[in-house]
């Protein structure tokens, strides 16, 4: 009887293409593991610095919100003893409780108007390292286009404001912007629509506005040499220009936005600059009324501040500027950074007068918010 000790060698193969095809899988798991653990910290970190972004609209909304005791104002407010004789000097005028409030919140929020509040974070106190910055700026500090246009009757308002002031302050921002033509897309799209604006964005789409590609929401100067002296020096900003929020025509002078600003010649915000404008403000607040008069009230309160004469403004500007201060309509801009990654959120705010128990209280409402 023959036998074949003759051995087949496909074992060997298969053994060598299983151990291939491991090599591949566990080649194939560690580098999808390597990807997948930094986009999963990334992913991590995205949330967090979401969450802390909203987080810098509740700071802001903390700023602006008040509380007064009624009762304990009005004991307060008891008339001192006024020396007689030619030496006396008249009392002040006395301020409501409202006006006080407001008093008090614009020695809070004048110095970082329109500029960047920092706030660090640590694991072992917040729970997460990361970083706040927060720009608080007034609606009622910009141009209402919906309350310079007529929209019944298709034109703009015919009173001196509007006609002398308000649209050469336009016509130079779309200016400055290099396009001398946008003012007439502007009024055309004004004409054509048959109803109030609903967002300042809704202009974007006219032709020629895409110079404001890039320049839809104000952001401050970060303290950046090279950036403020090129880049940012003369730059405007679409919505920091024009609102839909303060519900009024007049322009609040305490709270100008920093692209009117620009357009006045006035100073505009500039980082590190916060301690000189505490000093500032408080000397100004000394002599505070709730009602203002011009051109008087500009060269005690304003001059200083904002770097410029009554004389060196736009002629008629007393026109457009509020005399009754009443701050109510706000934007806040909000980052969040955590690690490498960065969440831009932008909220309109609205501050709320309600009287209870004896209480007078501004509370904040979120009116919209902008994912950036």
């Amino acid at each position: 009887m023959h036998h074949n000790n003759k051995k087949s060698g496909y074992i060997l193969i298969v053994t060598l293409m299983i151990i291939s095809l491991s090599v591949v899988l566990v080649t194939y798991i560690f580098t999808t593991g390597s990807i997948h653990v930094p986009f999963a910290q990334t992913m991590i970190d995205r949330e967090k610095a979401k969450l802390i972004a909203f987080s810098g609209i509740q700071i802001a909304i903390s700023q602006l919100s008040q509380e007064i005791d009624l009762e304990a104002k009005k004991d307060a407010s008891q008339p001192a003893p006024v020396p007689a004789g030619p030496q006396a000097k008249a009392a002040p005028a006395k301020l409501s409780p409202e006006d006080e409030a407001t008093k008090k919140l614009l020695a809070l929020i004048v110095p970082t108007i329109n500029r960047w509040q920092t706030f660090s974070l640590k694991e072992e106190v917040d729970g997460l390292d990361g970083k706040i910055k927060v720009c608080l700026s007034c609606e009622d500090g910009k141009i209402n286009i919906n309350a310079l246009y007529d929209f019944k009757k298709h034109e703009f308002r015919k009173d001196q404001s509007v006609e002398k002031v308000l649209i050469p302050l336009i016509r130079e921002a779309f200016k400055n912007m290099g396009k001398e033509d946008l003012f007439a897309e502007f009024e055309k799209f004004l004409k054509a629509r048959q109803y109030r604006l609903d967002d300042v964005t809704e202009l974007m789409p006219l032709k020629g506005f895409e110079v404001f590609r890039d320049n839809i929401f104000y952001e401050p100067r970060n303290g950046d040499k090279k950036e403020n002296d090129n880049d940012k020096k003369g730059r405007l900003y679409l919505t920091d220009i024009f609102t839909l929020w303060s519900g009024k025509q007049a322009i609040e002078p305490w709270l100008l936005s920093d692209s009117l600003c620009g357009l006045l010649g006035v100073k505009r915000a500039e980082s590190g600059d916060v301690k000189n404008r505490k000093q500032m403000v408080n000397d100004a607040l000394k002599t505070f009324k709730a009602t203002l008069q011009w051109p008087g009230d500009w060269q005690n309160t304003f001059a200083k501040l904002y770097g410029q004469e009554f004389t060196n403004l736009p002629k008629g500007i007393e026109s457009i500027f509020q005399t009754k201060v009443e701050p109510k309509v706000f934007s806040v801009l909000s980052y969040g950074t955590v690690g490498k990654v960065t969440q831009r959120v932008c909220a309109v705010v609205e501050r709320i007068k309600e009287q209870k128990d004896k209480k007078l209280m501004f509370t904040v409402v979120i009116k919209k918010l902008y994912w950036l």
